[in-house]
């Protein structure tokens, strides 16, 4: 037991005429360290030395440091009798805790968070010992670290064109120079299902009436591939081998040669418009379930057509009007399809953000496919562009207008490079979400944090021991709320929520694949967590996490996680 100015711990201090009649009984519990018996007028020392001028409950303190870099911070206690003494000196990691000249001294080096602790002390007032409790709140702030100019694009959701920054650019370019000469500059490949075989997207700008109306710096543009020879065709109308109504990303993956396989041997382009998604969300038990197999298969053809020098440009979903639960979903779908854009850092056309002050979202009658204008698809007027086709014909000949420029033309970028994500995923400098939609992909194999095992506030036993990326959000009110992190072959990585500690014991929900409820307002962590198995193996490896504010009819998010 710790002294705190009363001399050799090793002998109890003496008692003279007790002022108490009775002393508090046990330790941890508060008590009133004036008052004889509850209800009776105090007959003890001034309560002016008291702590806080308070002598009827717990004491409280507060204070700050710097996270990662060791402190000692000093709380006078004055003295009320012989002495004081802590009864526990070992309440948290990291963390010292020693009596001083009528103090008490905290050192040590703690990790960002913010620590409550309840610390139990001893008093010796001329007579029987007494128990109080010292409440004392640390918050380890984290130091800005320096965000690079030059790095990966964030896609911001307010963008219907993914920013091509130096970085984005820089990329791009490198990919065509990984393909063979074989490739021709002015084809590209369409993959997708029924809207993308509709004759009413991209066939008429062979087939005609084009009309560019305010548009025709596309002119150039929409030239070089009509002259782009697609076996036999111009790239517009195409009929590809890796589009068919109905299918989905992981047919056109699927099989030796695969229909993507085919597509890219018939043709040799060096561009390629993906859309799938809607089809996609129907395949699993739930619209959650049917992610895994989805991004798996996306990411397979993204990754095959890089690798061959052929730049992919992805595409979201449209609003659902045919299936109320799907629109529930289709927004986190369509962050889910960006964030894929965003990890390997090439093209994201915004195909939902794109609709969404049209009329019905640009649907027609079934609530699924779009609708054109009764004067033509490729009609590029104001009226022509209050219709879905219409719209969409217009965003996927810009999205290869912007790919012309930085890939062909060497126009060394069309953005400003964005602020980078603060923070560097460490407990002491967490990852910021700014905002929401938030997607984000990392690597737990390169992660230089592993302070997080077993996350004991959500009652798990699940060992979590590898290594981790931490994000931090702050929330200014209550939020609906859902996060889904996406993972490929041998690597497991689960996502876990803490409250505004970071500590396992603050965990508030934690799962495989998703947590969803409502938060706020406060400050909350997202730890995206390695299993390790029972031979100790790490299944650390790249995961996709995508977070959603949810859709404000979706009942699925409406339970309150705090």
């Amino acid at each position: 037991m710790l002294s705190l100015g009363c001399g050799d711990t090793s002998q109890t201090p003496p008692a003279p005429d007790p002022i108490l009649k009775e002393p508090c009984a046990e330790p941890g519990e508060d008590c009133d360290i004036s008052s004889p018996d509850p209800g009776e007028e105090p007959d003890g020392p001034d309560d002016s030395d008291a702590p806080d001028g308070d002598d009827t409950g717990p004491f409280t303190h507060a204070f700050t440091v710097t996270a990662e870099e060791p402190f000692e911070e000093q709380i006078d206690i004055p003295n009320l009798g012989e002495g004081v003494y802590l009864l526990e000196d070992d309440l948290l990691d990291g963390l010292t805790i020693e009596n001083g000249e009528e103090s008490i001294i905290f050192s040590g080096t703690l990790s960002a968070g913010v620590y409550p602790l309840a610390i139990d002390l001893e008093y010796y007032l001329d007579g029987p010992s007494i128990y109080r409790t010292l409440q004392v709140t640390i918050t380890a702030e984290a130091d800005e670290i320096a965000v690079p100019e030059y790095g990966p694009a964030a896609y911001p959701d307010d963008r219907v064109h993914s920013p091509l920054t130096p970085h984005v650019a820089d990329h791009i370019r490198e990919i065509l120079d990984a393909g063979s000469d074989a490739l021709q500059d002015d084809v590209f490949l369409k993959a997708g299902a029924s809207s993308t075989v509709s004759r009413n997207t991209l066939h008429c700008f062979a087939d005609g009436p084009v009309d560019l109306g305010d548009h025709a710096h596309l002119q150039d543009t929409l030239d070089f591939f009509l002259g782009g020879d697609a076996a036999g065709s111009t790239p517009f109308d195409r009929d590809t081998t890796a589009a068919r109504s109905g299918h989905s990303a992981i047919w056109v993956v699927d099989g030796d040669p695969s229909p993507l396989a085919q597509e890219i041997e018939a043709i040799d382009p060096r561009f390629a418009l993906i859309h799938y998604g809607t089809n996609d969300m129907g395949l699993g038990s739930t619209y959650l379930a049917a992610m895994w197999a989805f991004h798996e298969a996306m990411m397979t053809m993204v990754d095959e057509l890089t690798e061959q020098g052929i730049v992919p440009i992805l595409t979201g979903i449209s609003h659902r009007g045919d299936r109320p639960s799907a629109n529930l979903w289709a927004e986190t779908y369509n962050a889910f399809i960006r964030g894929m854009a965003q990890d390997r850092q090439i093209p994201f056309i915004d195909l939902h953000l794109a609709m969404d002050d049209l009329d019905g979202w640009g649907l027609a009658s079934d609530g699924l496919h779009l609708e054109s204008y009764s004067g033509g698809p490729c009609v590029l007027t104001e009226a022509g562009l209050e219709h879905g086709y219409n719209r969409r014909n217009l965003i996927v000949l810009e999205a290869l207008d912007r790919l012309v420029q930085v890939g062909l033309d060497d126009v060394d970028a069309l953005d400003e490079p964005a602020d980078s994500m603060a923070g560097d995923g460490s407990l002491a400098h967490p990852f910021e979400i700014a905002s929401l939609p938030f997607t984000d992909s990392q690597d737990t194999r390169v992660s230089g944090s592993s302070e997080l095992s077993v996350y004991t506030g959500c009652d798990s036993d699940s060992d979590e021991s590898g290594p981790e990326v931490v994000y931090r959000i702050e929330l200014d009110a209550p939020t609906e709320i859902r996060a889904i992190v996406a993972d490929r072959g041998d690597t497991d990585i689960d996502i876990h929520l803490l409250d505004a500690s970071g500590t396992e014991a603050g965990c508030l929900e934690r799962d495989h694949h998703m947590v969803e409820g409502t938060v706020g307002p406060g400050t909350y962590h997202l730890v995206l967590d390695t299993w390790v198995n029972t031979e100790g193996e790490a299944k650390a490896g790249e995961y996709l996490l995508t977070v959603v504010a949810c859709h404000p009819d979706d009942t699925d998010c409406s339970t309150e996680l705090d």
